[in-house]
């Protein structure tokens, strides 16, 4: 049995293994999709009725999460990968109006080469209304991103930011010792220098996976207007429940 073209959360379908990203079936997804909304919960967003942005939002992987849990608020995805909109659009919205999706057609090396836009040329304050947004989300974002890429995100981000907005981010952060204390667990090792204060994983597919000093990346936040709290992750080995470094981004009063 297919179970690909079963699965659905309140009757809502997920999507296929073509508009999948990093899950293979759709039981990984939906597994996905139950462990993030937890983590967000944890993490402070409000799943239960928060105005949320999601960008990045793949194929729903947040909002398969937020549905199953009885989320009544207002949800914005965007991505840059067209046909998991499409697919959003086709088969989530039409039987959850509180959920909309938008493509932005941002190029990027590794996901979107032949995108229209530059990333400098992105607005995300045409995405949301009027009303303050609760939590804006941005999984493994930054983590395919080069530094002027990076800082243009963030300052568009402080334009649909309120004082009691909560940004949820994560990226690779490395330091001298992080680096030092890599083990043989280690998912990455960054050892492909971009410049001082970035790192790659593959020198054939730098964006593929980025890392950046983490001194660095609070003088970026910083110079946007944000402060940040940082959770480490498990990628260089240390004990973690999740992989990649999350970031609660607020900003500065």
């Amino acid at each position: 049995m297919n179970t690909d073209q079963i699965l659905s959360v309140k009757g809502v379908p997920l999507p296929s293994r073509p508009v999948l990203f990093m899950e293979t079936t759709a039981d990984a997804a939906l597994a996905s999709a139950r462990s993030l909304a937890k983590r967000l919960d944890e993490f402070g967003v409000n799943i239960q009725d928060g105005n949320i942005l999601d960008i990045g939002c793949g194929y729903g992987r947040i909002a398969y999460g937020l549905l199953e849990r009885g989320y009544s608020g207002n949800y914005t995805g965007v991505d840059i990968i067209n046909t998991r909109i499409d697919w959003l659009r086709e088969h989530f919205t039409p039987d959850c109006g509180n959920y909309a999706f938008h493509h932005i057609d941002v190029v990027n090396e590794h996901y979107n080469p032949k995108g229209r836009l530059n990333s400098t040329d992105i607005e995300f304050t045409g995405f949301v209304g009027e009303q303050p947004l609760d939590s804006i989300i941005l999984l493994s974002v930054f983590t395919h991103m080069y530094e002027p890429e990076l800082t243009a995100y963030l300052h568009q981000l402080f334009r649909v930011t309120g004082p009691e907005t909560r940004v949820i981010i994560t990226m690779f952060l490395y330091t001298d010792a992080r680096l030092a204390s890599l083990d043989r667990n280690a998912k990455f090792r960054f050892a492909q220098v971009i410049d001082k204060n970035c790192r790659c994983e593959r020198a054939d597919n730098p964006l593929q996976a980025i890392a950046y000093q983490e001194d660095k990346a609070r003088q970026l936040f910083e110079a946007a207007g944000f402060s940040i709290e940082i959770a480490h992750g498990s990628w260089n080995g240390d004990q973690a429940p999740h992989l990649q470094d999350w970031i609660t981004a607020r900003r500065i009063v």
